[in-house]
């Protein structure tokens, strides 16, 4: 083939002289008429159609754009408006609370001047102990302000009586996520624990340890967690509920775990239910044997290290960048703190997230559109109903049993139904750590209402300001947030 392409090259040159040549002899002839332009809808619709759309919304940098997304952070937003105008004219006393929670957190000038002082009265208790009986007693006061320690405890659903929340008994107290980083050897987990150790120095030191116990400190308290870590689950085995569910009198746990003194310690958290779950007696042996057999001050030292850490993100600066540096990056994957603004929301939301909650869906979703929304549920409802009856699959008791469910089936829009008790301690603007931890109390002490008979519905475990819609299968319950009726 290649023999034959000069000559095919060499009569298409001799073509195009040709008609080249009798055209140039050819009459003159009238121009053809301009076919009319298209629109830019003919040639490209999708353009057209979204332009404006894509312009205002580019493709993201990091993640992806989805209309939940879109909607969180509108919601965002949202909370950052609502929160402004409580700080300046708040309307009631929950936006009164609110409002100087934010005041008191944009302040940044005061934060870092405050430095210590919102944790100084948990570190004079910590550094108090002095013997192996006062240790159980700080442990249930750290609980109690929302920092647990040593091990879990919240309130989750009977498994054998859906109509009530009990306490639940679960490991933990450990500052890294996953047990097996205690115990690994393999090259990435040692640089991570380097990492870690350098993250709990940094935060013993601001606590007040010496620089010449930095290193003995630092190295008790991850010996501490290592050794929690060992008896603990793998997180396979914690997210499985039945592996936690595990019921048995408070009157027997007292006198089993005589130590960790667990009677004083549920009182302490306002708790007086009968049935309690601990799944993991082995574990909680260990720690009973650990309170008399590790030296106070090793305790000390954990304890003061989980204060400073679980307080570090609203502390001042030098706690946030050792925070970030570790948690933030190494932990999170995050590249860039979020801004101060954001840090706030967030520590808003973490401690007084039903109260801001509510002040949310008061402002943003009117009684119109709970009516409308509940309308629309209740025809979906009908619809599903239908559907099941219709069906060609299902056996006739599988029927009667999903319209008997669908048709019991409790629909909450917007906000709960049972609303919390907000008589919490004014807050005022002076400390942001001092305001978190007041609001933590709250809210530790309203989950804690949560254990008993009857309490199973008290509350949501989304917050109304989150866009979701969630079903809660313990209680035949859908729930509908304030955030998710949103528009568009």
């Amino acid at each position: 083939m290649p023999n034959f392409r000069p000559l095919a090259v060499a009569l298409g040159l001799s073509l195009v002289t040709l008609v080249a040549a009798n055209d140039a002899h050819a009459a003159p002839k009238k121009k053809a008429a301009r076919a009319p332009a298209a629109s830019a809808q003919c040639t490209d619709f999708y353009e057209a159609t979204n332009a404006a759309w894509l312009k205002s919304n580019p493709v993201p940098q990091v993640g992806a754009t989805t209309a939940l997304g879109l909607m969180a952070e509108r919601t965002r937003v949202q909370q950052r408006e609502l929160l402004d105008a409580a700080m300046t004219a708040p309307q009631g006393n929950v936006q009164k609370l609110l409002g100087d929670f934010w005041a008191s957190g944009l302040d940044e000038a005061a934060v870092e001047a405050d430095g210590s002082n919102p944790i100084a009265p948990l570190l004079t208790r910590i550094n108090a102990i002095k013997k192996a009986k006062d240790v159980p007693a700080s442990i249930a006061a750290l609980h109690q302000v929302g920092i647990p320690v040593a091990f879990n405890f919240a309130p989750d659903v009977d498994l054998k009586a859906l109509d009530r929340h009990i306490g639940y008994f679960m490991q933990g107290g450990m500052g890294l996520p996953d047990p097996a980083f205690y115990t690994r050897t393999d090259a990435d987990t040692v640089a991570l624990m380097g990492r870690y150790r350098t993250y709990v120095k940094q935060i013993l030191a601001l606590t007040g340890t010496p620089a010449a116990k930095l290193d003995a400190e630092s190295q008790a308290v991850i010996a501490l967690e290592t050794e929690l870590a060992r008896n603990a689950q793998s997180l396979a085995g914690i997210n499985n509920p039945f592996n936690n569910y595990a019921p048995i009198s408070t009157k027997e746990l007292t006198g089993r775990y005589r130590n960790l003194q667990l009677d004083a310690f549920l009182k302490v958290q306002g708790v007086n239910d009968d049935l309690v779950s601990l799944s993991d007696p082995a574990l909680f042996k260990q720690l009973d044997g650990m309170v008399t057999r590790i030296k106070p001050d090793q305790w000390k030292a954990y304890l003061r290290w989980r204060v400073g850490d679980a307080m570090a993100p609203y502390l001042s600066k030098a706690y946030r960048d050792a925070e970030f540096e570790f948690r933030g990056r190494v932990i999170r994957g995050e590249t860039i703190a979020p801004a101060r603004w954001e840090q706030t929301l967030d520590a808003i939301n973490v401690a007084a997230g039903p109260m801001l909650g509510r002040e949310y869906a008061s402002k943003y979703l009117s009684a119109d559109d709970r009516r409308q929304a509940a309308l629309i549920v209740d025809k979906l409802r009908e619809v599903q109903i239908e559907a099941v009856k219709r069906s060609t699959w299902m056996s006739a008791d599988a029927k009667t049993e999903a319209q008997a469910k669908l048709a019991a089936m409790k629909i909450e829009i917007g906000t709960p139904l049972r609303d919390l008790d907000y008589t919490v301690q004014p807050m005022g603007r002076g400390s942001f750590g001092g305001n978190m931890l007041i609001a933590s109390t709250w809210r530790h002490r309203e989950e804690m209402k949560r254990i008993g008979k009857g309490n199973a519905d008290r509350r949501w475990d989304v917050l109304p300001q989150q866009p979701a819609l969630a079903y809660d299968i313990a209680q035949n319950r859908l729930i509908v947030t304030a955030a998710v009726l949103q528009g568009p």
